[in-house]
């Protein structure tokens, strides 16, 4: 038996066992049966749902990291598809934001970290030693361009996060080719 029926009948015992259906006999499981228990058939829904992941890439477990993809790069009209936000965004927000408009078929993905070095490479992030990390704060250049540090309370603990207004944001798009 080949690899993909041996996947279709095991979908098919789990999917029968989830509606409390014995899959051999084909008749109902009485309902003080543990195969018949709400945890089991919700169990069971999920590892169907999974092996029907796996039957549609035909075998495959996970999803294969394809070589050969291109480096990053936008057309000016993908960066013009790009939403600005007027409420200052963590890079990492915005960075996904960047990515929604490029071919993830074809093209890498934009790092964070690639537009961070970038900006501290022109002057507008600085690092620092805080907290027993490196921190990267914005330098006075940076404040004037919309790079603000908020303070965050969360869980009793105070931290920082560098968030990017709509002028830091538009700057970010119109460097993304020197980055």
């Amino acid at each position: 038996m080949e690899e993909t029926e041996l996947l279709d009948r095991a979908k098919y015992y789990i999917d029968s066992l989830a509606r409390g259906i014995d899959p051999i006999s084909g008749k109902e499981m009485p309902d003080d049966e543990l195969l018949n228990n709400v945890k089991m058939s919700r169990c069971f829904f999920y590892v169907s749902d999974v092996l029907g992941r796996v039957i549609e890439r035909g075998g495959v477990t996970q999803k294969v990291k394809r070589a050969g993809l291109c480096e990053f790069a936008l057309s000016d009209e993908q960066k013009a598809r790009i939403k600005l936000s007027e409420t200052p965004l963590p890079i990492t927000n915005f960075v996904k934001e960047i990515n929604e408009v490029i071919n993830q078929e074809e093209y890498k993905k934009l790092s964070y970290n690639t537009v961070l070095d970038y900006l501290i490479s022109e002057g507008y992030l600085v690092v620092r030693q805080e907290f027993g990390g490196d921190i990267k704060c914005p330098t006075e250049k940076g404040v004037a361009l919309g790079i603000i540090r908020e303070k965050r309370e969360y869980q009793n603990k105070t931290s920082y996060v560098n968030v990017y207004n709509v002028n830091a944001q538009r700057f970010i798009v119109d460097n993304l080719n020197q980055m």
